[in-house]
């Protein structure tokens, strides 16, 4: 796989490609059924194996792909993104493997339940047995399941939070999660917590990515994609440009993201609204809660 990735400019228009996405389903049908067994799952698995073979495709394609009529600051950051580097792409293929997984249980993909089913499986084991196997030291197999386990959990992070919020709310979350901590490699000094540059650019850089990737998979219309695109690449960015300012404390980035976002095209106000209160949920709680949407000059309830 990673030979066709790094080596057929073609993508899946490559015939040999083609054989090895197909091949590959074959093998991920098989992996399913059992899984849909496991979880007394009623969902369709010939529909599931071919939106798995379709995101295969996807990734496959990814680095082809050309995002510049649609928004050429996110084609610029993707380019500078994509590389041959196998850290990245075992992170990325470990992400198309195991991030519908919830499917088999749900209508809709759900980012934690396929992650607390890639747990129960012990996919983070066999993971790490792979990545081993292709001379990834202990340390790099360790940390890129830790990534695979990140993203399939934020996947869909940019409407996984109250739209004024989303940058401020995903770091809080994300800050308060026991996996994510041992990742961005918190520590505290002197009563204040510290995070890791290099761990935190890798992560936001991989959220960009996912919401890329999911872009691609989906049949949104050009103008809707476009739109997405600009928003969720703003978002990303706003999140990237705020680590220094932060001087990496955890607390300050909070306080620099805290400002409520903007909407797509909406322009800065005079007189900011409350922040709203983000999302609380820790990685073992399966499925988020909603949040309740307020209403104007009544007094806002907190999150259910």
């Amino acid at each position: 796989l990673l030979a066709a990735r790094t080596g057929r400019p073609r993508g899946v228009k490559d015939p040999t490609v083609r054989d090895l996405v197909l091949r590959l389903t074959v093998h991920y049908r098989s992996f399913l059924e059992e899984l849909r067994i496991c979880e007394g799952g009623t969902q369709d698995v010939d529909l599931l194996a071919g939106l798995f073979a379709h995101d295969l495709a996807a990734f496959i394609a990814l680095p082809a792909v050309d995002l510049s009529k649609l928004h050429p600051p996110a084609q610029e950051w993707l380019s500078s993104l994509i590389s041959d580097d196998i850290h990245t792409l075992l992170m990325m293929f470990g992400w198309t493997l195991t991030a519908r997984l919830s499917q088999i249980t749900l209508e809709r993909n759900d980012g934690p339940t396929s992650n607390t089913i890639l747990r129960k499986c012990l996919l983070e084991e066999i993971f790490q047995e792979l990545f081993r196997a292709l001379g990834r030291s202990d340390w790099h197999a360790e940390v890129e399941q830790r990534y695979i386990r990140a993203f399939v959990y934020y996947q869909n992070w940019w409407r996984q939070y109250p739209e004024k919020s989303v940058c401020a709310d995903l770091l809080r979350e994300v800050f308060d999660d026991e996996n994510m901590q041992n990742l961005l490699q918190v520590n505290e000094y002197r009563g204040v917590r510290y995070f890791n540059k290099e761990a935190a650019e890798l992560f936001v850089s991989g959220l960009f990515v996912v919401a890329v990737l999911d872009l691609i998979r989906s049949d949104l219309s050009p103008a809707r994609r476009k739109k997405e695109l600009a928003a969720r690449t703003r978002l990303a960015r706003r999140i990237i440009d705020a680590l220094p300012r932060s001087e990496y404390r955890v607390d300050t980035l909070l306080q620099v993201l805290a400002t409520p976002t903007l909407g797509c095209g909406e322009r800065p106000r005079a007189t900011g609204r409350p922040k709203q209160k983000g999302l609380r949920s820790r990685e073992s709680d399966g499925v988020l809660p909603t949040v309740q949407p307020t209403k104007t000059k009544k007094k806002k309830k907190r999150p259910s």
